[in-house]
């Protein structure tokens, strides 16, 4: 996993990529998406999400938050509220370029979760893997 100076020079300099540990939103994601991509990064070891920048074939470019950092923070703060598995994450607001991101540094599970969309769309479920089996979270 990247450092967040790593990230942050990479931004930066325009040359951050998406790859399996680094994911990129121009802005806040709705709610199941934004619970897709943390168990996502936290399954695949840990990683990070960059909120308020996109990426284009010749690099990336800061687009900011536009004053909604506040949505932001909140939003994955209450997504990793409702998997009782405990994502931790680390949340940095940061500005680049003049423009205000947001990077969630997600650390990697001791458990493999697995997120699923039950036939009532109000409602997630996460589920953790070890060595005993599935568990419904």
């Amino acid at each position: 996993m990247k450092s967040i100076d790593d990230i942050l020079r990479q931004i930066a300099d325009g040359t951050i990529r998406e790859d399996a540990s680094v994911e990129m939103k121009r802005c806040i994601p709705n709610k199941d998406m934004l619970a897709k991509v943390l168990v996502g990064l936290a399954n695949a070891g840990g990683g990070h999400l960059i909120i308020g920048i996109e990426e284009s074939a010749d690099g990336c470019k800061t687009v900011g938050l536009r004053g909604r950092e506040g949505v932001a923070i909140r939003m994955v703060e209450t997504v990793c509220d409702e998997f009782s598995i405990h994502i931790n994450t680390n949340i940095k607001k940061t500005n680049v370029k003049g423009n205000d991101i947001l990077i969630v540094e997600i650390h990697p599970l001791n458990a493999v979760t697995y997120y699923s969309r039950p036939s009532s769309p109000e409602r997630l479920y996460a589920y953790t893997r070890n060595e005993h089996g599935s568990t419904q979270k």
